[in-house]
């Protein structure tokens, strides 16, 4: 990272920190507001100064939530970078989160979101690498499972099985009405969560897959009200307006 992009991460912490009530003892708190902030503009290179801060820390310490950060940041950009149609961002930060992800799940076997960071990243990779469902694709679906398994209240697990179920192929379990059906328990476990908000933006990808375009008309306007920043949900809505 160079010096002008360092300084404007620095300057941001500053700026959020001063204006946000957040006391300097919560440095995690606001690194993560920062990067849902970011993905919610898909703003990529900020998510990459915050991953590289938060890469030298999980680095310095190698403790369980530095490296629980890391990989939470790299989800983030995950979706930043799709936002953007930006497959090279999109493979790296899904590496970079895998090996955080799997660093937290050696440091607290029992985390769930540890284990849900992981299988979801690892689904994130797959069409990124050569036979990347046959390398990854089991391995992911049983780090999700096993993230549900640890919590079945992480709504953000239910979100990672619903993304699961959509993607996989047909013959290897995937299922659209098991992808809806689990999105609909994220919400109805936290309906005000970052998950739930998650859940409804792929509820309306799903119904607009089977032709049912007044619900996924419900759900995206459900999502944007939730929160009418993030980009994402803003592509999902003019998508299905396109058709």
């Amino acid at each position: 990272m160079n010096r002008v992009t360092l300084r404007f991460a620095i300057g941001l912490s500053m700026v959020v920190t001063a204006g946000s009530g957040v006391s300097a003892q919560e440095p995690a708190d606001l690194v993560i507001r920062q990067g849902r902030l970011a993905r919610d503009k898909g703003d990529i290179e900020s998510l990459q100064a915050l991953i590289h801060s938060a890469d030298a820390e999980s680095t310095r310490t190698n403790s369980f939530d530095a490296n629980l950060r890391t990989a939470l940041l790299d989800a983030y950009l995950v979706e930043a970078a799709h936002d953007h149609q930006n497959d090279i961002v999109v493979k790296q930060a899904a590496q970079g989160g895998i090996a955080a992800a799997e660093r937290a799940v050696k440091l607290k076997a029992e985390s769930s979101e540890a284990h849900r960071l992981a299988g979801e990243l690892l689904g994130e990779l797959i069409p990124h690498v050569f036979a990347g469902g046959m390398r990854y694709g089991a391995h992911s679906t049983e780090e999700i499972e096993k993230a549900v398994r640890l919590d079945p209240h992480n709504p953000s697990a239910y979100a990672a099985r619903g993304k699961n179920y959509f993607f996989r192929p047909k013959t290897f379990g995937g299922d659209k009405e098991k992808a809806i059906d689990t999105w609909k328990e994220a919400i109805a476990i936290a309906p005000t969560s970052d998950a739930a908000e998650t859940a409804h933006i792929w509820l309306a990808k799903a119904y607009q897959s089977l032709g049912k375009s007044e619900n996924a008309t419900a759900e995206i306007n459900e999502a944007l009200k939730m929160n009418p920043e993030r980009l994402f949900s803003k592509l999902v809505q003019r998508q299905l307006a396109a058709k």
